[in-house]
C-alpha cells in the first residue's frame, strides 16, 4: 500500500529477532533505514551534522531498548518514533528564536534568520546505496529537501514541525501520528492545520522543474564566468530581483544591482582571490563547489557551496551560500584543488 508503514522486513519473524537481540537483524535493520531515517532527522533538526548526531542517537536508544520493542507496529514505524523524539529532545533544547519577519510572516527569499547557524544543505549524492525495488526508498527520494522549505520548517513549533513531516512528506495518517506522538487524533489534525496555515503563507511556489540540459548550460556559464573573474557575465545569467544570501549572516543582496557590486568587488584583482567551481547538486536544486585560492597559495580549497534556484527561463532568481567546505566529501568532491 503507498505510503504505508509495513514492508516484507517487518514480519514476524523478524519483530521476534529484535525482541530476543539479534544483533545481526538489527543490524541489517539499520542498514535498509539508516538513509531515510538520517533525512528525516535532517528535515525535522535542518542540520546535516546533527542529523548525523541524532540518527546515530536513534539506532543507539533503539538497541538499548530492543528487549522492550512489543511489535504492535513495524520496526521502521518504531524507528522513526525514537527519531522523532531524539529531534524534537534536540530542538527544545535549543534557545527561543527571534524570528525576522516580512509583512505577516517570513517571507521566501529573506535570508534566514541569523540566530539558525545549524542550517545546512544537504547533498543529492545517497549516503549509501538504496536497493531500487526497497518501498522505503521513496521516503528518500522526495523533493521536499529544499533549502527554502527547510528554512520555513524552522518557523513552526517543534510539534508542528514533526507533524507536517510525517502527515505531509512521508504520508503517515492522522492516527499513527497521534500514536508515534502519544497524543489524539484532533490534537494532530489541529497542529497539521496551523502548521500548514504557516507553510503556505510563507512558502512561496517552490522549485519549478527545468530541463537537465538548460540547467547544466546554465551552470556551466556560472562557473565560466567565476573563472574569468566575470562580474558582467554572472549578471546575464540572472533575474533583475535575483536574491543572495549567506545563512547564517545576516547579508541579503537584492537585485542584479546589488549583486553585480558584490561580485565587482569580489573580483578586483587587489582582493587576491581565484576560484574555482565545480557543479554538483544539493537538496534537490543545482549547485557549485566554490575552491579559493589566495596570492601566493599553491593550490584551491574547499570553501564554500552555492545553491541556485532557477525559474522556468533557465535564470537564477536565487543564490544561496553555505560555507560547508567540511562537507565537500559528501558531495564526492576532494578538498583541495590543484592550480
Amino acid at each position: 500500500m503507498t505510503g504505508s508503514l509495513r514492508e516484507t522486513l517487518d514480519d514476524d519473524a523478524v519483530v521476534a529477532a529484535i525482541r530476543t537481540g539479534d544483533r545481526g537483524v538489527f543490524d541489517r535493520l539499520v542498514a535498509r533505514h539508516q538513509r531515510e531515517i538520517h533525512v528525516h532527522c535532517y528535515r525535522i533538526v535542518g542540520s546535516y551534522d546533527e542529523a548525523e548526531e541524532h540518527t546515530q542517537e536513534t539506532f543507539l536508544r533503539a538497541w538499548r531498548s530492543h528487549g522492550s520493542f512489543e511489535g504492535r507496529s513495524s520496526a521502521r514505524s518504531w524507528l522513526y518514533r525514537i527519531a522523532t523524539n531524539v529531534c524534537l529532545d534536540a530542538v527544545r533544547r535549543r534557545p527561543e528564536r527571534r524570528l525576522r519577519r516580512g509583512g505577516d510572516g517570513w517571507v521566501r527569499g529573506t535570508p534566514p534568520p541569523r540566530d539558525l547557524p545549524w542550517l545546512q544543505p544537504y547533498p543529492d549524492l545517497p549516503v549509501e546505496p538504496v536497493a531500487q525495488d526497497d518501498p522505503a526508498a521513496a521516503v528518500v527520494e522526495r523533493d521536499e529537501l529544499s533549502i527554502a522549505f527547510l528554512t520555513v520548517l524552522q518557523l513552526l513549533p517543534p510539534t508542528q514541525r514533526s507533524v507536517l513531516v510525517l502527515r505531509d512528506v512521508l504520508d503517515w495518517s492522522a492516527k499513527e501520528v497521534a500514536d508515534l506522538l502519544d497524543t489524539s487524533v484532533t490534537a494532530v489534525n489541529s497542529s497539521l492545520q496551523r502548521a500548514r496555515t504557516t507553510i503556505s503563507s510563507a512558502r512561496g511556489a517552490g522549485q519549478p522543474t527545468i530541463a537537465d540540459e538548460t540547467e547544466k548550460r546554465l551552470v556551466a556559464a556560472y562557473i565560466d564566468a567565476h573563472h574569468r573573474a566575470d562580474p558582467d557575465a554572472i549578471v546575464r545569467l540572472v533575474t533583475t530581483d535575483v536574491r543572495m544570501t549567506m545563512p547564517p549572516d545576516d547579508i541579503c543582496l537584492v537585485g542584479a544591482g546589488q549583486l553585480a557590486e558584490f561580485f565587482v568587488d569580489l573580483f578586483d584583482p587587489q582582493q587576491g582571490l581565484e576560484f574555482r567551481l565545480v557543479p554538483t547538486h544539493a537538496n534537490g536544486q543545482a549547485a557549485a563547489a566554490n575552491y579559493l585560492r589566495r596570492s601566493g597559495d599553491g593550490r584551491f580549497d574547499a570553501f564554500s557551496l552555492d545553491l541556485l534556484e532557477l525559474d522556468l527561463d533557465g535564470r537564477i532568481v536565487e543564490i544561496t551560500t553555505f560555507f560547508v567546505p567540511h562537507h565537500f566529501d559528501l558531495y564526492g568532491l576532494p578538498p583541495h584543488l590543484d592550480a
